[in-house]
């Protein structure tokens, strides 16, 4: 299947996305899969990779959460920052490691870009700058065909409008095992890899907007009954009406696609496939070898890419106690989202 057109209304947003540039929108809940899956798509020689820009360059003029009925209000924030997109040098958004060497490139550009790269590092390292970023990745005049790449775990309750709002965009939605997301978030905020200090299950603010949505009002909970449900059955409703929200306002969209994280672990060459057909991307001898390196390799850190992907997917089910599976079956039980994972939880409450 190939890219949808889909309207931009302001001309902004039409200069930049022109008729042979395409938009791929890989949005999810954090410690989804969504980093692995990114680096998939950057690892094509013709892909522009933007490492999660709305949460260095906020997008606080969009509702997290947002209604049709917003969406002409928050049209020129959304076609501002999308024409911006390119001009990103940040180095959080721009180099995420590994990084690959691009078809729009020159060997002396990319060889520049690198050098720049590093130099940012170790002066970050250091603390000697934490304003020194890479040069561009694309020289200009180049990059007219790009397909740009937009990797989010903020925006994912706004990706019913972008979806609506860019032109020439196609949209994953990637949801990851709900004992498995909680596991790992859990796992994080233990180890203090979060920039946050409040706990996820203690994130209220979010919790009112979920159970302000039409999903969320259906569930019968106050705010009160949330703050005494345990941690691991606070994250599960928030996984539950997040993932829910989002699959209703999409479901119908053609440029929209469900992405089963735990799919593409068990299956990651035919999967990836599937997914470059998907968004009208030729496979790549890059995409390849990134692919069979990645899960071949074996690293702890807690942001590798680089990881048998089917355990690191399944750990919870020697990590996380009964109590702790059955607190998350029973937030689920007969939801839409705990569907498409039902089958994980046989025979193990």
């Amino acid at each position: 299947m190939g890219i949808t057109n889909v309207r931009c209304v302001s001309e902004a947003g039409a200069e930049f996305v022109n008729n042979e540039t395409k938009m791929i929108l890989l949005f999810g809940m954090p410690r989804s899969g969504t980093t692995w899956i990114g680096k998939i798509f950057d690892s094509h020689p013709d892909t522009l990779y933007m490492h999660e820009p709305d949460s260095w360059q906020r997008l606080d003029d969009i509702p997290l959460f947002i209604e049709e009925d917003d969406y002409s209000d928050s049209g020129n924030s959304l076609d501002a920052f999308v024409l911006e997109l390119r001009n990103m040098t940040k180095a959080q958004v721009t180099s995420k490691l590994p990084i690959f060497k691009k078809n729009y490139q020159s060997a002396f550009h990319f060889q520049a870009y690198k050098s720049s790269l590093y130099y940012s590092f170790i002066c970050h390292k250091l603390g000697i700058s934490k304003n020194i970023d890479p040069i561009r990745r694309a020289s200009a005049g180049k990059n007219d065909a790009m397909c740009i790449v937009w990797k989010s775990i903020e925006s994912l309750g706004r990706l019913a409008f972008f979806s609506k709002h860019i032109k020439n965009v196609t949209c994953s939605h990637i949801v990851r095992n709900p004992a498995g997301h909680i596991f790992s978030v859990m796992t994080g905020e233990s180890k203090k890899t979060f920039q946050s200090s409040t706990p996820s299950s203690e994130d209220y603010h979010l919790f009112e907007l979920l159970l302000a949505s039409d999903r969320g009002a259906s569930l019968g909970y106050t705010l009160s009954d949330i703050k005494n449900f345990s941690p691991v059955e606070r994250l599960a409703v928030r996984w539950r009406l997040y993932n829910e929200i989002v699959h209703d306002q999409c479901k119908e969209n053609d440029n929209y696609q469900l992405l089963i994280y735990e799919d593409l672990c068990r299956k990651p060459v035919e999967k990836a496939k599937q997914l470059f057909e998907f968004y009208g991307l030729s496979w790549a001898e890059e995409t390849q070898a990134f692919v069979n390196q990645s899960v071949s390799k074996n690293k702890d850190a807690y942001y590798s890419v680089f990881k048998n992907p089917l355990e690191a997917a399944y750990k919870w089910k020697t990590k996380l106690d009964k109590n702790e599976i059955k607190e998350i079956v029973n937030i689920l039980s007969g939801s839409t989202a705990f569907s498409w994972y039902e089958n994980d939880f046989v025979d193990l409450i």
